[in-house]
């Protein structure tokens, strides 16, 4: 299983995860049997009226998700540092991870 396949299968079997903030562009949220938050979208949208990562995640109680989605690909890094409190890693797989997010 490749890592985009795996990282749907994941978040799609696992029942703690109810509502995903997707913070790459590229993933297409339509194979997630979840509800979603997209930050950006594929064209540049700004679907938070936010401009950055750091925006958004100020935002998190108002947008009621459980998890986050954070990918990168070869021409970036990572949008989450590592080990950021108020999250917790559960998943990771090649440029993917999902987070927790702990209330």
């Amino acid at each position: 299983m490749n890592t985009r396949a795996a990282t749907f299968h994941f978040i799609n079997k696992d029942p703690s995860i109810k509502r995903i903030l997707i913070l790459d562009e590229g993933i297409a949220a339509y194979f997630f049997g979840k509800l979603n938050v997209k930050l950006f979208g594929r064209r540049g949208e700004k679907t938070l009226g936010a401009s950055n990562v750091a925006q958004v995640l100020t935002q998190l109680p108002n947008l009621h998700v459980t998890h986050i989605l954070d990918a990168r690909d070869r021409s970036s890094s990572f949008r989450l540092p590592d080990h950021r409190a108020g999250l917790t890693l559960l998943f990771k797989r090649g440029d993917e991870r999902v987070y927790r997010i702990d209330r």
